[in-house]
C-alpha cells in the first residue's frame, strides 16, 4: 500500500514534466525561427519568379515573405524577455495566421479557383514545429485552426478539400500523439525511480531497525566469562531478519542459545524480540535445556499454529562436558586438536508442531576446544544443498582453527560471504572456546575429591 508521501510525489510528476519539458521552449522556438526565416526566403523567391505574372500572385508572395520576417524579428525581441504558455500559444496561432491570411488573399484575388498548394504545404511544418512544443493541446487547436480556415477557403473556391483536409488532420493526431510522448514517458520513468527509491529506504529502514534491534538483544561480539569464551558476527538480511543469539548466565553455567525464526520483512523483527523477552522469562525459572524448550514450543505453537518455526541450538557446559539440544538447526560444528564432528539435529524445531519430545545430548567437551554455530544465511551462497554448504563451513573451520577464536570467527563469516551483495536473510555466526582455566581447576578439584 502506498503511503502518502509516495502519492504526493507521483501526484506532482505530471506538473513537474511540463515544467521541464516547459524549459525546451527556446529550443522549439530556434527551430520556429528557422522555419519562419526558410518561408521568407521561399516566398521571396516565389514572388521573385513570378514577378512578370500579370495576377496579384506576386504580390501576395511577398506579402507573406514581409510577414514572415516581421514575425521572426518580433517574436526573436519578445522571446528575449522570456517565455510563457500564453506566449508560445499566441506565436504559434499567429505562424498560422500568416498562412490563413495568405490563403484569404489569394482567394480573394482568384476567386472560383483552388487554394495552391504551396500555401497549403506551409501548415505542415508548422505543425511538425508546434509538436517540438511538447503541447498536445496546442496542436490540437492549431490543427482544427488550420483545417476550419482552409475548408473554409477551399469551399468558396472550386476545389474539393476534403482530402488534403483529411491529410492535414491525420498530420495533427500523429504530432498531437507525438508530443504528449516524451511527457509520458518522463511520468513514467520518474515513477518507477519514486517507487524504486522508496522500496530501497523502506528496506533501509527496515535494515535499520533489524540492527538496532540485535544490537539490544544480542550480546557483546566479544564474550569472555570463567567457562568460555565466545565471539560472534552478524550480518542483517534486506529481506529476512529472524537471526536471534543470546547468552544466558545461570545458576548451571552459561545458556547459549541461537536460532532462526522463520518469517519475513520487519514483522518478524518484532516476533524475535517478542520470543526473546519470552526465554527470558523461562530461563529463570526453569533449568534443563528440554524443560525450557517445552514451555518455548508451547508459546510458539500458541502464536502461530506451526507458520513461525523456531530452529535453534541450545548448549550448556558442565566441567568437560558440554549438553545440547539441536532443534531442527543446522548442526553445528565441533572442533578438538584430534577430530573435527558435526553436531545434527536431535529433535523436531521449536514450534513445528503442538506436541514435541525435545531430546538433549552430552558430549565430551574438554579445554580449548570449539563450537561453531551459524543460521542458514551464512550458509546460502556456500552450495547447491544444505551438506555440501555444511560441508564447506566445516572445512573453513578447520582451515582458520589455529588461530585465535576472533580471527576465526571473521574469517570463516567473511569466506562464507563472497561478493559486495547485501545478503537476502540474516546471517550469524558464534564460535564458543572452552576456558583452560576452568577446565584445569575442574581436574584439581576432581583429584582433590578423590583424595579425600
Amino acid at each position: 500500500m502506498e503511503s502518502i508521501a509516495l502519492k504526493i510525489l507521483k501526484g506532482d510528476l505530471p506538473k513537474q514534466a511540463d515544467a521541464v519539458l516547459g524549459e525546451e521552449a527556446p529550443l522549439a522556438e530556434r527551430w520556429a525561427s528557422r522555419v519562419r526565416l526558410a518561408f521568407a526566403i521561399i516566398f521571396a523567391a516565389a514572388a521573385y519568379r513570378s514577378w512578370d505574372d500579370p495576377t496579384s500572385r506576386k504580390y501576395i508572395f511577398l506579402g507573406l515573405a514581409v510577414c514572415w520576417l516581421a514575425a521572426l524579428v518580433l517574436v526573436h525581441l519578445r522571446m528575449r524577455r522570456g517565455t510563457s504558455e500564453s506566449l508560445v500559444t499566441l506565436t504559434t496561432l499567429a505562424d498560422f495566421t500568416i498562412v490563413n491570411v495568405g490563403l484569404l488573399f489569394f482567394v480573394w484575388q482568384h476567386p472560383n479557383t483552388s487554394p495552391g498548394a504551396g500555401l497549403f504545404f506551409c501548415y505542415f511544418p508548422l505543425l511538425a514545429v508546434t509538436a517540438l512544443r511538447y503541447r498536445a493541446v496546442l496542436v490540437i487547436i492549431a490543427g482544427l485552426y488550420a483545417g476550419l480556415f482552409y475548408t473554409l477557403a477551399a469551399l468558396i473556391g472550386i476545389g474539393n478539400p476534403w482530402f488534403r483536409v483529411a491529410m492535414l488532420g491525420l498530420t495533427t493526431v500523429i504530432c498531437a500523439i507525438g508530443s504528449r510522448r516524451p511527457k509520458g514517458l518522463m511520468i513514467s520513468i520518474a515513477s518507477r525511480a519514486v517507487q524504486d527509491a522508496f522500496n530501497i529506504g523502506a528496506k533501509q529502514r527496515e535494515l535499520e531497525m533489524n540492527s538496532l534491534f540485535h544490537e539490544a538483544v544480542f550480546p557483546p561480539a566479544i564474550i569472555d566469562l570463567p567457562q568460555i569464551w565466545c565471539s560472534s558476527k552478524h550480518a542483517p538480511g534486506v529481506q529476512s531478519g529472524g537471526d536471534y543469539y543470546h547468552v544466558f548466565e545461570t545458576r548451571q553455567g552459561p545458556l547459549v542459545v541461537v536460532g532462526d525464526l522463520s518469517g519475513d520483512g520487519i514483522e518478524i523483527v518484532r516476533d524475535v524480540e517478542r520470543l526473546h523477552q519470552h526465554l527470558t522469562g523461562i530461563v529463570i525459572l526453569e533449568s534443563s535445556l528440554t524443560g525450557i524448550l517445552d514451555q518455548l514450543n508451547a508459546y510458539t505453537w500458541q502464536e502461530g499454529k506451526g507458520k513461525h518455526r523456531f530452529t535453534c541450538f541450545l548448549s550448556r557446559w558442565e566441567g568437560e562436558s558440554m549438553e545440547y539440544v539441536n532443534a531442527g538447526h543446522l548442526p553445528a560444528i565441533h572442533l578438538n586438536k584430534e577430530r573435527r564432528s558435526q553436531l545434527p539435529p536431535t529433535c523436531r524445531s521449536v514450534g513445528e508442531v503442538e506436541d514435541t519430545l525435545f531430546v538433549a545430548q552430552t558430549i565430551a567437551f574438554p579445554a580449548r576446544d570449539l563450537l561453531l554455530i551459524y543460521t542458514d544465511g551464512l550458509t546460502g551462497r556456500l552450495g547447491d544443498n544444505r551438506e555440501s554448504a555444511v560441508a564447506e563451513i566445516e572445512a573453513l573451520a578447520e582451515r582458520f582453527s589455529h588461530g585465535e577464536v576472533n580471527t576465526l570467527c571473521h574469517r570463516v563469516f567473511e569466506c562464507a560471504q563472497p561478493g559486495v551483495e547485501e545478503p537476502k536473510d540474516d546471517s550469524t555466526l558464534v564460535v564458543i572456546r572452552r576456558q583452560p582455566k576452568v577446565a584445569e581447576e575442574s581436574k584439581m578439584q576432581a583429584h582433590a575429591d578423590s583424595g579425600d
